[in-house]
Parts: C-alpha cells; sequence; structure tokens
C-alpha cells in the first residue's frame, strides 16, 4: 500500500482518479448473463446434478444462515442490490460510501442505502446486502464506508464459473 493511502482511498474516496461509472449497457448484460447462469445453477440445483461446485457453496452459505439460492433470488429481485455489490466487486479492496457509490452507479442514495441496509417496505432488512453478508459495515470515526466481504466476493466469483 502506497504511503500516505488508506485502503479507502484518498480522501476516504473509494475511487482513484476521476471515478468508474458503471455503464447501464454493460450492467444489463451482466444481468443477463448472471441470469442465465442463475437459471443453470437452481435447475443443477434442483436435479441434484453438476459438479458439486455449486453444492459446495451452498452448504457454506447454509452454515452462515443464508443458502445460495436466497442469494441468488434476493439479487435477481432487486437490480439496486446487484449493481451496488457489482459496483463493490469492481473496487475491490476499497471502500466506499454510500453518496459514492450512488454517483458512480446512478442510483438515488435512498436507494442505495436500502439495498445495503433494508429500508421500510421496499428494501426488507432481511434480502439486504449487509444481512445476506455479502458487505461489510466499516465505521472510520463518523463516516460509514462499505465494502464487499470476503463471502461476497466469493460468491461474485462463483457466478463467473457456472
Amino acid at each position: 500500500m502506497e504511503k500516505g493511502k488508506s485502503e479507502v482511498g484518498e480522501g476516504g474516496a473509494g475511487v482513484s482518479g476521476g471515478g468508474m461509472r458503471v455503464e447501464k449497457a454493460s450492467a444489463e448484460a451482466e444481468e443477463a448473463e448472471e441470469a442465465k447462469g442463475t437459471e443453470e445453477a437452481e435447475a443443477r440445483e434442483r436435479s441434484g446434478s453438476g459438479s458439486g461446485g455449486g453444492r459446495e457453496s451452498e452448504e457454506c452459505s447454509e452454515e452462515e444462515g443464508v443458502s445460495f439460492g436466497e442469494i441468488l433470488r434476493a439479487l435477481r429481485r432487486s437490480r439496486v442490490r446487484t449493481e451496488i455489490l457489482m459496483y463493490l466487486y469492481k473496487i475491490y479492496p476499497k471502500a466506499s460510501y454510500p453518496a459514492e457509490i450512488s454517483r458512480n452507479t446512478g442510483i438515488d442514495p435512498t436507494n442505495v442505502l436500502g439495498g445495503l441496509r433494508g429500508m421500510g417496505s421496499r428494501f426488507d432488512e432481511a434480502n439486504s446486502l449487509l444481512k445476506l453478508g455479502l458487505v461489510e459495515k466499516i465505521e472510520r470515526g463518523n463516516a460509514t464506508y462499505y465494502r464487499i466481504s470476503e463471502r461476497g466476493k466469493a460468491f461474485i466469483e462463483s457466478l463467473k464459473l457456472l
């Protein structure tokens, strides 16, 4: 790590330089690809076949209280949660604060908070990225940052293998 920089980045920013924009077309392409992989994985889970890679992920997640399938369903139901998770994956190992996530994804700041920690009836807390264990909360002084967890990183990488 460079001298004078924290893992959050210069000045608390989670993105160095001019910032990163998540392009809508690329996000839609990723969602379509993930949806295809998700459907194939769920079909393998129902039939009990497959390489076992998905089974290992499901077993690991169930030990922590949330199954692989539950995580997939939560992400498929919410474009906001999926885009936040993908943005945090792209900037890993850096953390980011909600306003910066909003600016770089084009998602309203209130919806970013809802996807991260749940808010009202629109974003139920049980399916929030924090409760699913995909994102971790880092508090430094008065600031709160969010970073993809090791579990979240492993989850995304497991989807790429499907």
